[in-house]
């Protein structure tokens, strides 16, 4: 899995390189992250959610951030036990 996200955070470091600066009415960085994460209030992630929709550009950001905020399920410790056994 860190092979896997060592390689999204390359794409990601290169496709902020090629992207075009951000224009007004794109949400910062910081604002989608809080988007994804439920932490905004309910009429600024209705605009949020509105905006990405119509936006490729912040679409696809947004897809990257959901991507790192994942996690990997626990792995039962009893299954653990059972591969070293």
């Amino acid at each position: 899995m860190a092979k896997i996200d060592g390689f999204i955070k390359m794409i990601y470091r290169f496709y902020r390189k090629r992207a075009k600066p951000l224009n007004s009415s794109c949400p910062d960085e910081e604002t989608l992250s809080c988007f994804l994460e439920g932490k905004l209030p309910d009429d600024e992630a209705r605009l949020i959610q509105e905006h990405v929709i119509a936006c490729h550009r912040c679409s696809e950001i947004a897809a990257l951030f959901s991507r790192a905020l994942e996690k990997e399920p626990d792995v039962p410790v009893a299954l653990i036990k059972k591969a070293k056994d």
